[in-house]
């Protein structure tokens, strides 16, 4: 989903599960405004039960694997 703000992919991650994608598509000012922009965002179309990470898929299966 693209909209005028946000770029939205939900991801199947083999051996992870789903995953909610959010990207900003254009400049919202601070790396603090745009969280606070997309924290906004996802509370307005319903999601209350989320965790934020910025590690990425690779560390999740390394984690996952043991090997970190």
């Amino acid at each position: 989903i693209i909209g005028d703000n946000y770029e939205i992919v939900l991801d199947n991650v083999k051996g992870l599960g789903y995953y909610l994608e959010i990207e900003a598509m254009k400049d919202m000012g601070s790396p603090e405004n745009v969280k606070s922009e997309m924290m906004q965002f996802i509370s307005s179309i319903g999601i209350t039960n989320y965790v934020v990470d910025y590690r990425g898929y690779p560390f999740e299966l390394l984690k996952l694997s043991g090997k970190l």
